[in-house]
């Protein structure tokens, strides 16, 4: 599972937490004082007896979100997501992501650990597409049967 992290606009990709880590403090040494507030890396990892935890305690709509995204391993945009849990507008999709992110943080994961939140741009349009990271996608479909 790739680990990544994003300042400003730029975003650091490594193959493992320790790249992570490491990347983290060669950019410290670089720039102290315009990073000295970069997010620390999680030290809990993705795994299935975490999956198992995580989905046990999921509910209501987060839970509907979570067994939307696992439908299309490409995302799903905030459109169809809002569509799918009867949301006119994003405060209340944000307020299920915030459930989540609350839900992963009790077993020590961050939410980027988790999602990945891409946007793009068509035209003057801002497209918003949230996914499941690779590896919690598979993790999920396994204990799902999705």
């Amino acid at each position: 599972m790739p680990f990544r992290i994003k300042i400003n606009d730029l975003i650091i990709e490594c193959d493992s937490q320790s790249e992570l880590e490491q990347a983290i403090s060669v950019l410290r040494c670089f720039n102290r004082e315009h990073l000295k507030k970069l997010p620390q890396p999680s030290k809990a990892i993705w795994n299935k007896e975490v999956g198992i935890k995580f989905w046990r305690n999921l509910a209501g709509n987060p839970k509907k979100l979570v067994e939307f995204l696992l439908e299309d391993e490409g995302g799903k945009t905030t459109q169809e997501i809002r569509a799918t849990l009867g949301y006119e507008d994003s405060k209340k999709l944000a307020g299920v992501i915030t459930s989540l992110s609350k839900n992963l943080k009790r077993l020590g994961l961050k939410i980027e650990q988790f999602m990945i939140k891409e946007t793009t741009r068509r035209g003057q349009e801002k497209i918003v597409r949230y996914k499941l990271n690779p590896e919690v996608l598979h993790i999920l479909k396994e204990i799902t049967g999705a």
